[in-house]
């Protein structure tokens, strides 16, 4: 009820925005906030959300942040919840290491699920269904694939 946004993850090509043509999907290309009924919802371009020393201001409302890649969570992001994948959960996780590359700048640990950060805010980083490209192993280990599926209810802050 509050709409669907897509935003560019690492291999997308010029136009993948074409992708959503004629579906009621707002694609973001740069970083904006709006409000949207009771939420504020900050949409971060690629680049930005690889940011981390990245600013953003709290909310008179319920804030939620999202982007591809977590490094955001870094920074000075005053919303309730921060969305991301970019990590594919490491893609390939060890017994009592955790997963091995992440290739980004947020602690191993938080590479996927649910992590609680300080001042009440919550990051949750989805290990996607995707794996790595190129010259990187097409595979998963100790690390399945998810779609996340977040449910937000009214309740006391």
């Amino acid at each position: 009820p509050r709409g669907v946004y897509a935003v560019d993850g690492d291999v997308e090509r010029p136009g993948w925005q074409a992708a959503f043509e004629g579906l009621p999907v707002t694609c973001i290309v740069e970083s904006r906030s709006f409000d949207a009924g009771e939420l504020r919802i900050t949409a971060l371009s690629r680049r930005d959300s690889f940011t981390a020393d990245l600013s953003i201001p709290a909310a008179d409302r319920f804030h939620i942040a999202f982007g591809h890649g977590p490094d955001f969570a870094l920074g000075n992001v005053r919303a309730d919840l921060l969305v991301a994948g970019h990590t594919h959960g490491g893609q390939v996780r060890l017994p009592g290491i955790g997963p091995l590359l992440t290739l980004c700048a947020i602690p191993r640990e938080w590479a996927a699920g649910v992590t609680r950060l300080e001042g009440g805010r919550t990051l949750v980083v989805s290990r996607g269904i995707g794996m790595e490209r190129g010259p990187a192993p097409r595979f998963r280990f100790l690390c399945r694939p998810e779609i996340v599926v977040i449910d937000a209810a009214p309740g006391p802050r």
